[in-house]
């Protein structure tokens, strides 16, 4: 689909254009650290923070982050939500 875009990009006129890169992740905030084995944007506040950090890296310019588990407070929602916010900028 990428090479699609680009040469309806550059037939239109446009020249390259890099897709805006979207992600979900659907967090499940532990309160101890997840193992090796884990699986991304599962573990610890620190560990989420790290997810964001290496999906920023990799290219993608928006994430969605899913809070579905209602154990979480308002807080801590929004706690985690500016410790990425200031770990990607």
């Amino acid at each position: 689909w990428l090479q699609a875009y680009t040469a309806a990009a550059e037939a239109a006129g446009k020249g390259a254009v890099k897709p805006l890169v979207m992600a979900r992740a659907n967090v499940d905030l532990q309160a101890t650290p997840a193992g090796a084995d884990r699986m991304a944007f599962a573990g610890s506040h620190d560990q989420l923070v790290e997810d964001a950090v290496r999906a920023a890296a990799s290219g993608v310019d928006e994430l969605f982050i899913d809070f579905y588990d209602e154990t979480i407070s308002p807080e801590g929602r929004l706690k985690l939500a500016e410790a990425i916010k200031k770990a990607v900028a």
